[in-house]
């Protein structure tokens, strides 16, 4: 290989690494580039908005929690809030309509770790259900669930995510501290909620893929598989980790998320060679949440109801 190809081939790694580091912040549904009315420009997630009180909770760079009026936003932006509370409403009402339960939990240990429980309809209490516990990349636990509360009704699993897990920016302090933390979480889940030992599996989208497979290393316990959606190992600094074996793990990303398809063939290298089963999915979109028909069929064959 000539050195130009060579310095092609380094830039555009180069940037595939950026863009992932950015990604998990950028490409979830509450985070976002806002404009004030001033001008004023910045990247924020959105951790609340009161629709009665105009009241806009952001959240700015991951550390700095700020009030906004929904009329010191652009006009763009207040349009994007009504069509957010509108989602959000939407996934409520399914809720009912569906009739599964969601309930608010709080762990035992020092931790006393908030999570949320979906049992899906036309399931009893003491029905051992496969697990899924999910990560989101921004915290909202609530309205992750709800986004997959589907997936749940149709294949008949009970999902578990909590909001203390979210994307940290790769700093280790905060990451050692999350994972202390599920270490004393997941035996308090493992206990109260029902389900088939057997059965349990991790995943998220984003940063919540790449804390499901990293956790499947640190964590040592007969995991069943990863639903790996629009995420990556994290490069070289994790290739070296003690992935399990016998995992099945289903990769799930957009056709148009070009950085999380950058890595999918030598993420899926190295999880073969460890002894995993690998199958990837694609479904039209970016960098973004699977929808429920893409989630149905991931999970399926995670269940080993589709091949």
């Amino acid at each position: 290989m000539g050195m130009t190809n060579r310095w092609f081939h380094f830039c555009l790694a180069a940037w595939v690494a950026a863009t992932l580091l950015i990604l998990p912040c950028q490409a979830n549904t509450s985070v976002r580039n806002w404009k004030l009315l001033t001008g004023e420009t910045f990247s924020a997630e959105l951790v609340s908005y009161n629709e009665t009180t105009g009241v806009v909770h952001l959240r700015i760079d991951e550390k700095v929690d700020r009030d906004f009026s929904s009329k010191s936003l652009s006009l763009p932006d207040q349009a994007w809030l009504v069509e957010w509370k509108d989602l959000d409403d939407e996934m409520q009402a399914l809720q009912k309509k569906l009739g599964g339960s969601l309930s608010l939990q709080r762990s035992e240990d020092p931790q006393r770790t908030e999570f949320w429980v979906y049992r899906p309809s036309k399931s009893t209490p003491e029905e051992k259900l496969p697990l899924f516990i999910l990560f989101t990349p921004n915290g909202n636990a609530q309205s992750f669930i709800l986004r997959h509360m589907e997936m749940a009704e149709s294949v008949k699993c009970t999902i578990v995510c909590s909001p203390a897990f979210r994307n940290s920016n790769d700093n280790d302090v905060l990451e050692a501290a999350m994972l202390e933390r599920f270490r004393q979480w997941l035996p308090f889940i493992e206990r109260t909620v029902v389900h088939d030992p057997n059965q349990v599996f991790m995943g998220g989208t984003s940063g919540g893929a790449w804390r499901a497979y990293h956790y499947s290393a640190q964590i040592t316990r007969p995991w069943a598989g990863i639903f790996a959606n629009g995420g990556w190992l994290g490069g070289d600094k994790y290739y070296g980790l003690p992935y399990p074996a016998n995992l099945r793990v289903a990769v799930v990303n957009g056709n148009n998320d070009v950085p999380s398809n950058y890595w999918v063939e030598s993420d899926s290298k190295l999880l073969t060679q460890h002894g995993d089963i690998v199958s990837v999915m694609s479904f039209e979109g970016a960098h973004q949440i699977a929808p429920p028909s893409v989630q149905i069929k991931a999970a399926e064959w995670l269940l080993k109801r589709r091949e």
